[in-house]
């Protein structure tokens, strides 16, 4: 799962863009935290708890990065959250409108 979070994004940013997407989310930002700390419990010999749930925030910032990709018109960075690239796009449907 850990794999699939990572690479799923990297994927699909290749496909829409042809380049990494470089969102830098806060839900990847948590991901890195919690997964360090699960990863130092876990080869600590601590309870494998919070690597699950890592692994788990890890999917749902992978899942965020690919509806960020799939709703931004063009490429961005340092996109914060899914909210944020939906008022982008709105923005951005708003200007082509009124053109």
């Amino acid at each position: 799962m850990v794999a699939v979070g990572y690479a799923a994004p990297i994927v699909v940013g290749l496909g829409r863009w042809g380049r990494l997407t470089s969102y830098h989310t806060r839900g990847a930002r948590l991901a890195a935290w919690v997964g360090g700390l699960g990863a130092l419990l876990v080869f600590a010999g601590g309870p494998t708890l919070p690597f699950h749930v890592a692994a788990l925030v890890l999917a749902c910032a992978g899942l965020e990065e690919i509806a960020i990709t799939t709703v931004l018109p063009g490429w961005r960075a340092d996109v914060p959250s899914l909210r944020h690239a939906l008022r982008m796009a709105s923005c951005a449907g708003s200007t082509r409108a009124g053109r």
